[in-house]
């Protein structure tokens, strides 16, 4: 008897080990999958989504976010030109469809046709936030969250650069990606969703690629060609700081094996520290979030770096 309860303690501390070690490699996926994401479309996404979960959580008002030029020119509250491309709306199913829009056809897009090419594409979202601002500030098509259109954008760009792309809506209907703007610009409708953000968007990507594709392609000019000045930006983008799992330096013996089977204690800290830095580092685009942060007067200290 005893020795079959000694059985089924071994049993259950070999059953919680494995277990532990299954949750840590699921995060090591995830977190290598997000290490190979390229620079723009994860800097773009990740703020989209952290700004949605800071005003899940209340410590950002929605109502400091949004753009209003009369707010901007009278109170100079400048920010609001930069945080409402970084609001999709609170989590709902309209908000990851359009994160994973993000994480489809943006990082196609940065990873396909912009390979090797990421000024660019820096210089394309550049030019789609441009445009989206000036044609907001026309009477009846005041937008005053702008990271809807410029979701659009990327994904009209998208299409056309795949155009012959088979796409499954929903796993119901079939359809070329050519039409996979409009068709999620149907939606839109069909759920009650305002159709002008996603109809700016369009508008913004079609100017985009008939000034950089199909005017070149007719009369060998580009006038939308990428400055100079966009180049060192992009240099600093793939700089950014990259996630790892398992530390790899320490002076303390054992400590690689404590972090092995240990650190799913302290993620959720190390988490924490990395997108701090994120959030710090991307200046001025993030200095709204950054300063709100900063009110909880919390100490982050180098021991959450990884």
């Amino acid at each position: 008897m005893l020795a079959k309860l000694q059985y089924n303690q071994a049993l259950a501390a070999k059953s919680q080990q494995w277990l532990k070690v299954s949750v840590l490699e699921v995060f090591r996926i995830q977190i290598w999958y997000y290490n190979s994401l390229p620079p723009i479309s994860k800097a773009y996404g990740t703020l989209c989504f952290f700004t949605t979960v800071l005003v899940q959580l209340q410590i950002l008002d929605p109502g400091l976010l949004y753009l209003s030029y009369p707010y901007v020119f009278k109170s100079f509250q400048i920010w609001r030109l930069f945080t409402s491309f970084f609001f999709l709306g609170k989590f709902s199913i309209n908000f990851g469809i359009r994160l994973l829009m993000i994480a489809r056809y943006g990082v196609q897009l940065e990873k396909g046709s912009f390979e090797k090419r990421a000024a660019d594409f820096l210089w394309m979202m550049i030019f789609g936030a441009i445009s989206l601002l000036v044609l907001s500030a026309i009477p009846y098509l005041e937008t005053y969250l702008l990271g809807i259109p410029m979701v659009s954008m990327l994904l009209y760009v998208w299409s056309r650069e795949y155009p012959n792309s088979q796409i499954s809506m929903y796993g119901l209907v079939q359809l070329r990606s050519f039409y996979l703007p409009w068709a999620m610009l149907g939606l839109d409708v069909i759920f009650g969703s305002p159709i002008l953000p996603g109809l700016l968007g369009i508008m913004v990507g079609h100017l985009y690629y008939f000034f950089t594709v199909l005017y070149p392609l007719a009369s060998g000019k580009n006038y939308l060609k990428t400055p100079m000045w966009v180049y060192p930006y992009e240099s600093a983008l793939r700089k950014d700081v990259r996630m790892h799992f398992w530390p790899e330096t320490s002076g303390l013996p054992g400590a690689h094996y404590y972090c092995k089977w240990n650190c799913y204690r302290l993620l959720g800290l190390n988490l924490a520290g990395y997108y701090w830095r994120f959030i710090r580092n991307y200046g001025i685009i993030c200095k709204p979030l950054y300063q709100a942060l900063k009110k909880d007067n919390f100490k982050w200290t180098g021991a959450m770096a990884l």
